[in-house]
């Protein structure tokens, strides 16, 4: 993550030097609205990095956002934003067999039975934010960066289904009815599937960095990189996001 972050703040720096930055389009301040999509990517700040298959992983999503602010000629402008994101939970099966050991008359014999755990689910996140964006300089192809304040309202649900495969030991298959022939003295695996149901509104912040392309007096594109934040809660996401605005 901390790769792709250098990556686009080192393309956006060296785009806004481009020759297409010639000439100043804008007028004075003046009411906007605009709309984005963005390509996810979720993770858990606090997992640690060689956790591995132990446990379930975010997947990429994605999301989209509707803003009405005001544009200064300064090169400021604010805006309420509205922004709804989806990422699904998922992972391997995990394997936690246990053993256990059985001693009789000075002999032990030994034993372990499969246990698998699956995880699977999506978690949508409605966002309302209050941005800032200073843009810079004013010409038609400029970089900008942003900062936001506002909250996530998480809505998710989790499925997570725990296999037991029954395998019989060979010291108990003398003590229980013999299996069908064939089966390798294996049984139907017994599942059970819990499903967890996740809301909660929380505290959030994101910061933002980008290219902003002024092609005409009103519409205004925008591609660039969004880091979003909840307060206390193990979800964080990099965005890779494009735009545009209308200019009233």
């Amino acid at each position: 993550m901390k790769l792709l972050r250098c990556s686009l703040l080192l393309f956006f720096f060296l785009s806004s030097y481009s020759p297409l930055s010639a000439e100043n389009t804008e007028g004075d301040g003046e009411f906007f609205v605009g709309f984005a999509g963005s390509a996810v990517f979720p993770y858990d700040p606090k997992r640690p990095s060689d956790a591995g298959g132990a446990g379930g992983d975010f997947k990429a999503g994605a999301g989209f956002s509707a803003a009405f602010g005001y544009s200064f000629k300064e090169g400021f402008s604010t805006e309420m934003e509205w922004g709804y994101q989806k990422a699904a939970v998922g992972g391997p099966s995990v394997n936690l067999s246990q053993g256990f050991n059985s001693g009789s008359t000075g002999s032990e014999v030994s034993a372990r039975i499969p246990i698998g755990i699956g995880i699977d689910g999506d978690i949508k996140t409605q966002s309302l934010m209050g941005n800032v964006y200073y843009r810079y300089p004013k010409w038609k192809v400029s970089p900008y960066a942003g900062f936001g304040l506002g909250s996530f309202f998480h809505d998710g649900v989790i499925n997570s289904t725990v296999t037991l495969e029954t395998v019989l030991p060979d010291f108990l298959t003398g003590l229980v009815d013999s299996p069908p022939p064939g089966s390798g003295n294996t049984s139907d695996p017994l599942s059970l599937m819990t499903t967890v149901t996740y809301d909660d509104t929380r505290f959030a912040y994101q910061i933002m960095a980008g290219l902003s392309a002024r092609v005409s007096r009103r519409m205004e594109f925008r591609f660039g990189y969004r880091f979003r934040s909840s307060r206390g809660q193990p979800i964080d996401s990099d965005q890779i996001e494009g735009g545009v605005r209308f200019h009233l």
